[in-house]
């Protein structure tokens, strides 16, 4: 019996793995995999135990939904349409060895939701337990979804590239007032990302414009199966409205990482007489543009600032990164 003979069984979590063995896998397990690791720092030196840097690549063709292709010696694999969720823990002080390096600069570390609770401080045990139902509840939503046939993941003709897909593959749409609203978040992100400070943030940021889609499709799937709506090929308002909430949720907390964690903030960008500027702006009080101008002012003639014209300030302080415009002419320094 070949390696490619050898039975794999239905799966839906995988924790012990390579990138073949996953790929593998997911070839007997059409809806999809989640690789879950208690350890997310064991996703590399598993990954990559024997296919080395490869490995990366092959994630990050599987997050876009590449093709994705394994040459070796004496065969070639090749897997189309591959779903798979990456998700696991690890301990703050971990994360920067985590992200570092190749996983910065290769836009990996970009394409990971990240959550970190602002109060770590474990909370006090409870002998009250929630209501039957709601694990009943839980467990039928979850079943119901796995099992959903809405589209034929197994037919032949899904996994062939040249044939036409199941008739649903491609029919969950938006309604009228969500094709609007989704928009709308859609321009929020790439607003947010053109006028980033620094580029991992705006890659970050349009990795985001793809999760908002991604998480919208599963809070209408799971709004569907819970009775809340009842056309699973039609996505309203209210699943777009809280996937949103999800996305500023995450994104959040994507600051916080690069904030406090890999020390990367607007300041860190400015020129050296910018952030002394800034730095003498009031901390946490509004002020006006006049009062800018004319500290500017004042710091030219002590020496301590230089190149700070008028309409070079007034530009200045409609950065969205550094200042609150709170309203006309008056600001607040957001760091």
């Amino acid at each position: 019996m070949t390696d490619d003979e050898i039975l794999i069984p239905n799966q839906i979590f995988i924790d012990d793995f390579t990138i073949e063995s996953v790929l593998k896998a997911y070839k007997n397990n059409r809806k999809g995999l989640n690789i879950k690791m208690d350890e997310i720092m064991r996703l590399l030196t598993e990954g990559s135990r024997y296919s080395g840097a490869s490995s990366l690549t092959k994630y990050l063709e599987i997050w876009s939904g590449s093709e994705v292709n394994i040459n070796r010696e004496n065969k070639w694999l090749r897997y189309n349409n591959v779903f798979m969720s990456i998700f696991g823990t690890t301990q703050p002080a971990l994360l920067y060895n985590f992200a570092k390096g190749a996983l910065y600069n290769s836009g990996f570390f970009d394409r990971f939701l990240i959550a970190i609770p602002d109060d770590l401080s474990q909370e006090h045990v409870s002998a009250t337990e929630p209501y039957n139902q709601y694990y009943q509840n839980y467990e039928n939503i979850i079943t119901a979804m796995y099992e959903y046939n809405g589209a034929d993941f197994d037919s032949k003709d899904f996994l062939d590239p040249e044939k036409p897909k199941p008739s649903l593959y491609n029919k969950v749409a938006f309604n009228n007032d969500a094709a609007t609203l989704v928009c709308k978040y859609q321009n929020l992100l790439i607003d947010e990302g053109n006028n980033a400070f620094d580029e991992n943030i705006a890659g970050a940021l349009s990795k985001y414009q793809i999760y908002l889609y991604r998480i919208i499709l599963n809070i209408h799937a799971l709004r569907y199966f819970a009775g809340d709506h009842q056309d699973i090929t039609l996505i309203n308002k209210e699943s777009v409205e809280i996937g949103y909430q999800f996305i500023l949720y995450y994104k959040s907390n994507m600051y916080n990482v690069y904030f406090n964690l890999f020390n990367i903030t607007p300041i860190t960008k400015l020129k050296k007489y910018e952030e002394i500027f800034y730095e003498a702006l009031p901390e946490n009080e509004s002020f006006k543009r006049d009062f800018a101008l004319n500290l500017a002012d004042k710091m030219k003639g002590e020496g301590k600032i230089k190149g700070f014209s008028k309409s070079t300030i007034k530009s200045f302080l409609l950065r969205k990164d550094l200042f609150d415009k709170q309203e006309h002419g008056i600001y607040r320094r957001i760091l």
